[in-house]
């Protein structure tokens, strides 16, 4: 299905459900959202249906929100290498959950999911279908897919993927991507090209680092390493 935001969906169960895991897991987020139901949603409930399951049960247990630095801490997958460090993964951490605003805004309020999303497409860094569910410590961003083929796969986009620690790493990533290509270039000059959106996509996949393959898994691979950080 289309949403009136342009985003396809592949369609599976739409029931809102509850959550399985229980609201201990999220207890670390604050300032959330009130629950999502079809009244207070009004129009963006069709939206919240759609969405993958886990990440449908998480929003209907935290509705965005904020976090302590560090509390949900992952491993990136993107290396991190100077003259002097060699780390083959980086560690990151949310500090806030994009959330369906259902009320009105508090001083501060999580950013408004629908409205990332719509932003992001128009500058053209994710590859359709894949949107931001939230932010990083340094502005990083955690994903999630809609598409039929990786529906519900959790991935990273690295805010610093053109910097110099890390930008060999994915240079190689996106080389392989544009290998099937062998008119790359002139795809690129051409955006009515009828490859352009296909190869913009590959080009876009290359810059995600793959963390787990729903949000629960995601979730559940986090570590509070608030007292690393202390010491």
């Amino acid at each position: 299905m289309t949403t009136k935001y342009g985003i396809r969906f592949a369609v599976r169960d739409t029931r809102p459900g509850t959550c399985a895991w229980g609201n201990a897991m999220f207890d670390a987020i604050r300032g959330s959202y009130p629950n999502i139901t079809a009244e207070n949603a009004g129009d963006d409930f069709e939206f919240f249906t759609q969405l993958p399951k886990e990440y449908r049960q998480f929003l209907s247990v935290s509705n965005g929100g904020f976090v302590d630095e560090f509390r949900y801490t992952f491993l990136t997958g993107v290396p991190f290498r100077t003259e002097f460090v060699d780390t083959p993964s980086r560690d990151d951490c949310p500090v806030e959950f994009f959330g369906i605003p259902v009320s009105e805004p508090a001083d501060e309020s999580p950013a408004d999911l629908l409205q990332e999303m719509v932003d992001h497409e128009v500058e053209y860094f994710l590859p359709k279908g894949v949107i931001a569910i939230a932010r990083c410590s340094q502005n990083s961003l955690v994903c999630i897919s809609l598409r039929e083929a990786d529906r519900g796969c959790i991935y990273y986009w690295d805010w610093y993927w053109r910097y110099e620690w890390c930008k060999p790493f994915f240079d190689e990533r996106i080389q392989q991507a544009l290998d099937p290509y062998p008119d790359y270039r002139a795809i690129l000059n051409d955006p009515a090209h009828p490859q352009y959106d296909k190869l913009m996509d590959d080009i876009n996949y290359a810059t995600l680092m793959p963390l787990a393959p729903n949000f629960l898994k995601w979730f559940e691979s986090c570590t509070d390493k608030r007292d690393d950080d202390e010491e």
